[in-house]
């Protein structure tokens, strides 16, 4: 590195440094500054994406938790009991809920609340003590309440009807729709 001065039209001098490898070096510097950046990008985007997952799954089933929590209460409190309540299955940032299923169909575990976020297998949250019959009532049949992500209000209300447990009499159930999309 060389140290240069130059006059001024004032007649001040300035000291001016010159690096006549700086040019052929500004390449190898940027090659390598690409090559770390090549090999952190991926490893800090795999691990976000693994955070992600685990703090959306962690609050998708606490929703479905206070879910079931409200569920159980709507059924030990009788027939005729209702109740609305506000759920938040949104995604996370590269997460997403593909759908969640609340109850069952006759040929499945009436008293389950499925979930599945992209890239990963169904989950299952059971009901139990007392295992309660939860189910979407619609015109051609009756079955599982599936919802996509987002923040939905679903109504929970006992009712008496349907033979869930094959013993010949009609059994208290949950019945699960749909109110809102908030």
């Amino acid at each position: 590195m060389a140290t240069e001065n130059r006059t001024l039209e004032s007649g001040d001098t300035m000291s001016i440094l010159t690096d006549e490898s700086g040019v052929e070096g500004i390449p190898l510097k940027l090659i390598i500054v690409l090559v770390i950046v090549a090999i952190t990008v991926p490893v800090a985007w795999k691990g976000l994406e693994s955070y992600d997952r685990t703090q959306t799954e962690t609050n998708l089933v606490m929703e479905i938790d206070f879910l079931a929590a409200n569920i159980r209460q709507v059924y030990l409190n009788g027939m005729g009991n209702a109740r609305d309540v506000d759920v938040d299955f949104s995604d996370g940032f590269v997460t997403s809920v593909e759908r969640i299923e609340i109850g069952d169909s006759e040929e499945g575990v009436w008293s389950t609340i499925r979930y599945k976020l992209a890239h990963k297998n169904s989950q299952y949250v059971l009901i139990k003590n007392p295992n309660i019959p939860i189910t979407h009532v619609n015109e051609e049949d009756i079955g599982p309440l599936v919802v996509g992500s987002g923040r939905h209000t679903i109504h929970l209300e006992t009712k008496k009807g349907y033979d869930f447990d094959s013993d010949g009499t009609e059994d208290l159930f949950v019945e699960v729709s749909r109110v809102a999309e908030a």
